[in-house]
């Protein structure tokens, strides 16, 4: 016998945004509203390809990008994982840009390769 939940909105009964889930194994719980990515982009450095709460990218140089949210984090306390396409042959290094200072509603990524900057195909999620 399957079940089906259809709804519009939920909420959690002690405080309304925070939703503890079972997580795999039922060991443990995971907390529904912090457990989501808040923001991915998928760029390759100048256009969005895809995205969800990402207003834009910024080019800001070669290997450099800027990541410009929708709606912005409550704190600059997020973490971001990038990822990028690069020749089989390279090596990728990904690191947050430190020289442009992270915002709650934007966060720089720069890609390097043999120890230069390179413009790349990024994948970024942003956790809060």
């Amino acid at each position: 016998m399957s079940s089906k939940l259809v709804l519009d909105n939920i909420a959690g009964r002690t405080t309304a945004g925070s939703i503890a889930v079972v997580a795999e194994g039922n060991g443990t719980t995971t907390n529904l509203q912090q457990g989501l990515a808040k923001a991915w982009v998928n760029s390759n450095q100048s256009t969005v390809d895809d995205s969800f709460n990402n207003a834009s990218v910024t080019d800001s140089d070669v290997g450099r990008l800027v990541a410009n949210l929708t709606n912005a984090m409550s704190n600059t306390g997020y973490a971001v994982s990038v990822c990028a396409r690069v020749p089989v042959s390279q090596t990728a290094e990904f690191y947050e840009n430190n020289n442009v200072a992270r915002t709650t509603s934007a966060t720089a990524v720069v890609t390097l390769t043999a120890g230069s900057y390179y413009d790349s195909t990024d994948t970024m999620t942003i956790h809060l």
